[in-house]
């Protein structure tokens, strides 16, 4: 479900592009419904928990210990082998509910051109 609501977020896109706004909007919303009308009899729960590594502080440790190569043998909390050590990579759970984000999307799109049709 999220992978069809990127595509239909990058095609409505390009049709704003190619044949205006107006088109590129009426797309995005019709296509939308279709999909969470065709979502609505399937009733699983669709989250999803994604699971990633941060690299920022291992990163940071790298970087110090090949800009400080003198610190490498020091005996100190400062030697960069030991910030190193202790800098390992973070796991973080993101949680995805794709049903919503579908939502969302519905909601920003027809709101976007109620807009887009007020102002003319």
């Amino acid at each position: 479900v999220s992978a069809c609501t990127d595509t239909l977020l990058s095609c409505s896109k390009a049709i704003a592009k190619q044949k205006g706004q107006e088109d590129g909007r009426l797309f995005l919303v019709m296509h939308l419904l279709k999909l969470r009308e065709q979502i609505v009899p399937f009733d699983i729960d669709f989250s999803a928990t994604e699971m990633g590594l941060d690299f920022g502080d291992t990163r940071t440790a790298l970087a110090k210990l090949v800009s400080q190569t003198g610190s490498i043998f020091k005996w100190s909390t400062e030697n960069a082998l030991w910030r190193l050590a202790r800098a390992p990579p973070r796991v973080y759970h993101t949680l995805h509910n794709s049903k919503k984000d579908l939502e969302r999307e519905l909601k920003q799109a027809c709101e976007s051109f109620i807009m887009m049709c007020a102002g003319q």
